[in-house]
């Protein structure tokens, strides 16, 4: 009831009527100051005025607003249980399927996540991401046939799917498809000279045996991306795949130079050093990359001898 109208009928408002608009006005209150800490990075504040606005009013956009804070906050079965009853309260929102989809992928729960983006290409066949999505599932529960299905199908939708072309030209490259895994790095390469794509690039290059290629490129991204170790893990494994050990073990120690702190590196470096014969060198690297936390060495006597892989990222024989 209006001010005027209860002036004029002499009736004020019920206690009921009070109530509910303090509360639509509490909520208000909360639902802002939950957003305005989100923004400071005080999660933990922005979670708790999103419950308490949630337990004053059931609003799907504070529900947003609160599995994004779960997410950010690394709480992501709360971010799941969230999302959840998102899709349940609305089984045709994409944006939160999607959402569902990723977190099940950080959970890595490929099953559900899949079955989340499955839910939402029904819903919107021309959905790239959601298919894009589908496809990370079927990576992760090692289907490798459906994940270039699926891809194939995000391409369809959009060529210029950067991601989707990444993922299917790796995953062609695992498969030996050396022709079509090219057809995919240079479409990206077409759309953008990024550093993974280039990556994938070089990768393709020496499996296709053009080693000097490869090598000059790998060292040009070195030298343009210098804190990317993928990129000398990449190149230490081109060198030591032609047994040039020497020269590996040169590559892991300039970014040893640039950071002491790369569980990766020291790895790497221990396997060359063990493929060369240095079995001392290679217990201390392995020993450091226990240190730093790769898991595989925390508990390392030093010996690579669980670690002698019969290939390489790069896909080539050692």
């Amino acid at each position: 009831m209006s001010f005027l109208s209860s002036l004029f009928s002499g009736k004020s408002a019920t206690p009921e009527e009070e109530k509910q608009k303090q509360d639509n006005k509490n909520f208000e209150i909360l639902k802002f100051d939950g957003l305005r800490a989100a923004r400071m990075g005080r999660l933990d504040y922005a979670i708790l005025c999103y419950q308490k606005a949630l337990a004053l009013k059931p609003d799907f956009e504070v529900k947003q607003y609160l599995s994004q804070a779960y997410v950010q906050g690394g709480m992501l079965d709360e971010a799941r249980a969230q999302l959840e009853e998102m899709v349940a309260e609305e089984p045709t929102h994409i944006p939160s399927l999607l959402m569902l989809s990723n977190v099940c992928f950080m959970l890595e729960d490929y099953e559900a996540m899949a079955s989340a983006a499955e839910r939402a290409t029904r819903i919107d066949a021309s959905n790239s991401v959601a298919f894009c999505l589908w496809a990370k599932a079927d990576k992760g529960m090692q289907n490798e046939l459906m994940c270039v299905a699926h891809l194939t199908q995000a391409i369809a939708v959009d060529a210029s799917n950067v991601e989707a072309l990444l993922m299917r030209g790796e995953i062609l490259l695992q498969m030996g498809q050396l022709d079509e895994a090219r057809k995919d790095v240079e479409a990206v390469l077409a759309l953008s000279q990024e550093e993974e794509a280039m990556q994938l690039n070089a990768r393709i290059l020496a499996a296709e045996g053009r080693m000097e290629e490869s090598e000059t490129l790998l060292r040009q991204l070195v030298t343009t991306y210098p804190m990317t170790e993928e990129t000398y893990i990449l190149l230490s494994q081109l060198l030591a795949a032609q047994q040039r050990y020497a020269d590996a073990i040169a590559v892991c120690d300039e970014y040893v130079e640039i950071t002491d702190e790369s569980a990766a590196i020291f790895k790497e470096r221990g396997r060359v050093k063990y493929l060369s014969g240095d079995k001392q060198g290679a217990e201390k690297d392995a020993r450091k990359a226990g240190e730093l936390g790769d898991r595989q060495f925390e508990q390392c006597t030093g010996e690579y001898r669980n670690y002698v892989p019969k290939t390489d990222a790069l896909g080539l024989s050692l």
